[in-house]
This record gives C-alpha cells, structure tokens and sequence, in this order.
C-alpha cells in the first residue's frame, strides 16, 4: 500500500474516463489515503468534473486551472500549491 502525505499535482491535457478509473484505482489500494491533491489543466469545465468525481469517492481535491505550456504560469502555480 502506498501512503501519501503530500501534494499531488496532475496536469495533463485533459481530465477523462481514463483518469477516473486511475484515479479509482490508487483509491481502492489506498493510494490516495492522506493525500492532498492539486488538479491543474486548462480545462475548468474538466477539472470541475475531476473535483466532483473525487468528491463522490470521498477525496478531497482542489483545482486550479492554468496553461502550463506557458513557462509564466510554472511558479504562480507552483506557489499557489505550496501555500494550500
């Protein structure tokens, strides 16, 4: 079992199925147990999906919506996670 104790960011293109079922995943085995987890993605519309979806397994999540292809927005993000 991995236990987690810390900030986890994601930040693919896109939150989907896929990620809901990795997400499921790492919940069941425990993975997420303890975990603080920073969702990061373009996407608001996704990334509010994502929040619920964790909600409902009884997950919390916090989302923050940036362009990380923009090297501007790297540091406001990595910021704003390290003052959560």
């Amino acid at each position: 079992m991995i236990r987690a104790d810390f900030t986890v960011c994601f930040s693919p293109a896109g939150f989907g199925v896929q990620d809901f079922a990795l997400f499921d995943q790492l919940n069941q085995q425990g993975g997420l147990q303890g975990a603080r987890l920073v969702l990061s993605s373009r996407k608001q519309d996704e990334l509010d999906a994502a929040v619920a979806h964790l909600a409902a397994k009884g997950i919390e999540a916090s989302a923050i919506a940036c362009d990380l292809s923009n090297e501007a927005n790297v540091q406001p993000l990595i910021s704003t996670i390290q003052n959560m």
